[in-house]
């Protein structure tokens, strides 16, 4: 017990420093933005409208009834199992904050015909491993962390074929009635108290301030604050399964608009373990790391800038999912005594390397087993393609060249012959408005703003640190500022918002109902997100100089990507977005803003994104068109708000010199997850302390 609030104390203080490293103060409670009261749908045709959505034949269909056919769109995978399709993608949905549509057909006769639209946002509240993810997380902390965060990394990127690749059998639910919460952590509450007595003890030793003075500067009940997305975690009490279609018919009910909670979970059974933490190319060249088509030929396989028509064509199914690393060809004729890839392995494994069938095998591959099967490839010169496998410990495998540039360059894949079970719960919350046609009849809501405060490079700026060599952030910890923030999307990538363009903003996500992360970096100049090893030194807290005794403690570059996802458990930064309004004054635009085809009632996107990307100028605003703001100025409003929407409006300066003005909601509510907690433990620094005691803390390479 004494270690495991060891290793509690260790997070939460981490936590202190990291959550606000790059964001401030958690959310606060409750505030304004809720919907006001409205009818509900009237009767006919319920149809759903997401532009994402593939159908099983992979065409484009993003407008389908509402019926128990969205419910059974089931494909087989390779292992021929069957996987629900619009399950997978619906599941994505969630987790990328996408919301949608939902427009009912009234009438008869096409003259009788009355559409009424309903306009969805969704946003996570939280994100939790399974319990079977958790079981496995903790028989091996510290290389199984790593495996489930790059399957999280895979789903940041989107993509139904990432959802269902590699495990032989994937499953996807809903549940639906029941209610969002949040809990304390167990235990939480004795490590935060040891946790503040230490800083108490150590601000008061680096200023020189009674510690009277100082709890009352800093009283316990702050460190909640700063820390709330360490105190909770979300679950989801109650409720019932439920298909799609089902979940969708709820909101019929008006009663559901204002807020509906509902958890959706992917279940992934059987998945191989990967073991490949990373490559590098003696040639300089960026190899990539993917898995191993299971029984669908088609896949690349080479670098795309290398080639484009060298496609696998038949795959063992041994090897179906395994870690593969994707080759340049140009490294074919790497001489045979020099490493050209060097494999960071996880865990022991199997490294196997299918061979051009030309090739004369190398002295380095006499001590490898040749097998008896083969890969094969489109490419009739080097294919079928002989494999190799060799047993390889933990650790760093060098591969060298093949030496010969006139044979194909040989394709490494690992095994580590173990196999899980992923499984991720998402609970979400949606909110749904009925669209208008007069965007100056919608209401609009602003909630009270919060505090944010945390950390902030000070007038010292950035130097070079003299034990490492490394940045040195000279900063302060303060009550409130204003922080730097990026834009992203399950895309993969971001955008500060400096160099957010209007119109893309308009209509990548306002236009799709498409939702998005706010992330704060603690400075404009130099941001946590994306930056190299750096040590941090806090020289001031709260307004008191800590002296000669800062605290100071080192940011590997492979723990931000971990500081910088914590900003999202500490600021309400999951962002759920809907269009509520549009309406132009151009007659040319005016009958093109919707689509009238009888299989089609969704918006005009196309015409829409034409419209907007031509556009002569953008005014963004809350409530009032003549009282503007910035982009900018919005999205940061957006971040810095209670819980509840930030209603607002854009007018689009039209190349005809007419107007197509929109109405739109924001919504940022707390989020919280156990993602972090089996994780976070054994890959961030150690905690922070005074500067003559961490030099150990980094590591050797670094010295």
């Amino acid at each position: 017990m004494e270690r495991q609030y060891d290793r509690l104390t260790e997070l939460l203080t981490i936590g202190l420093a990291g959550t606000v490293l790059a964001v401030g103060l958690a959310c606060g409670g409750g505030g304004g933005g809720g919907i006001p009261p409205q009818a509900g749908l009237p009767e006919g045709t319920l149809y759903f409208c997401e532009e994402g959505r593939v159908a099983t034949t992979g065409q484009a269909q993003p407008y389908v009834a509402v019926d128990t056919e969205i419910d059974n769109t089931f494909v087989l995978n390779a292992w021929g199992n069957p996987v629900w399709w619009d399950g997978a993608q619906f599941f994505l949905n969630l987790f990328g904050e996408d919301g949608f549509i939902l427009t009912v057909e009234t009438g008869v006769y096409p003259e009788q015909q009355t559409l009424a639209r309903l306009s969805v946002a969704i946003h996570p509240r939280g994100v939790n491993f399974g319990q079977e993810t958790l079981d496995f997380i903790n028989e091996d902390p510290v290389r199984n962390s790593g495996v489930v965060m790059s399957i999280m990394n895979a789903l940041t990127g989107g993509g139904s074929a990432n959802l269902v690749a590699g495990a032989k059998r994937i499953e996807f639910s809903i549940v639906a009635g029941g209610a969002y919460q949040r809990e304390e952590k167990q235990e939480v509450k004795e490590a935060l108290d040891l946790l503040y007595e230490g800083l108490v003890q150590q601000i008061s030793k680096a200023t020189g301030l009674p510690e009277v003075v100082v709890r009352a500067i800093f009283p316990r009940s702050d460190l909640d604050r700063y820390v709330s997305g360490l105190l909770y975690r979300s679950t989801y009490v109650g409720g019932a399964q439920v298909s799609l279609s089902e979940l969708l018919n709820l909101f019929k009910d008006s009663a559901n608009w204002e807020r509906m909670d509902f958890l959706g979970t992917l279940r992934q059974e059987d998945r191989p373990v990967p073991c490949i933490e990373s490559v590098a190319a003696a040639s300089g060249r960026d190899y990539q790391i993917r898995a191993l088509p299971a029984g669908r030929p088609g896949n690349r396989a080479y670098v795309y800038a290398d080639s484009t028509t060298i496609r696998y064509t038949s795959i063992p199914e041994t090897f179906w999912g395994l870690e593969v690393v994707r080759p340049h060809l140009a490294d074919a004729g790497w001489p045979t005594d020099q490493t050209l890839l060097t494999l960071s392995l996880l865990r022991g494994a199997t490294v196997y390397v299918a061979v051009d069938k030309r090739l004369v095998p190398p002295a380095w591959l006499s001590d490898w087993t040749l097998l008896d099967t083969t890969i094969s490839t489109n490419d009739a010169a080097s294919s079928p393609m002989p494999i190799y496998a060799k047993q390889f410990p933990e650790g760093e495998v060098n591969l060298p060249g093949q030496g010969d540039a006139t044979c194909r360059m040989y394709v490494p894949f690992v095994s580590s012959g173990q196999r899980f079970n992923f499984v991720l719960d998402i609970i979400a919350t949606s909110h749904a408005v009925l669209m208008e046609d007069d965007p100056s009849s919608v209401s609009s809501s602003l909630p009270a703003v919060k505090q944010e405060g945390g950390i902030v490079v000070n007038a010292h700026g950035i130097t070079v640190d003299p034990e490492t060599g490394l940045p040195l952030i000279h900063a302060d910890f303060v009550e409130e500022f204003d922080a730097n923030i990026f834009l992203q999307s399950e895309t993969g990538r971001e955008t500060d918002l400096d160099h957010l363009q209007e119109s893309r903003f308009i209509t990548e996500h306002l236009l799709f109902n498409n939702g998005f992360r706010l992330i704060d970096t603690h400075n404009d100049a130099y941001p946590a997100f994306g930056a190299g090893d750096q040590i941090l030194l806090i020289e001031n807290f709260l307004g008191n100089s800590l002296g000669n005794s800062p605290i100071r403690w080192p940011l590997l570059e492979d723990q931000l990507q971990v500081f910088t996802n914590f900003n999202m458990l500490n600021s309400p930064n999951l962002v759920g977005i809907y269009l509520k309004a549009i309406a132009t004054d151009d007659p040319a635009l005016q009958g093109q803003i919707w689509k009238n085809e009888e299989t089609d009632r969704e918006l005009n996107l196309t015409v829409l994104r034409d419209a907007v990307n031509n556009a002569t100028g953008y005014v963004f605003f809350y409530s009032d068109p003549n009282s503007p703001v910035t982009l900018k100025e919005l999205l940061k409003r957006v971040g810095k708000s209670e819980e509840g929407e930030v209603s607002f409006g854009v007018r689009v300066a039209l190349a005809s010199g007419k107007t197509l003005e929109m109405r739109g909601g924001m919504f940022c509510q707390d989020y919280f997850t156990n993602v972090y907690d089996p994780v976070l433990p054994d890959t961030l620094p150690l905690p922070f302390r005074p500067a003559a005691a961490v030099s150990s803390a980094i590591r050797p390479s670094l010295r």
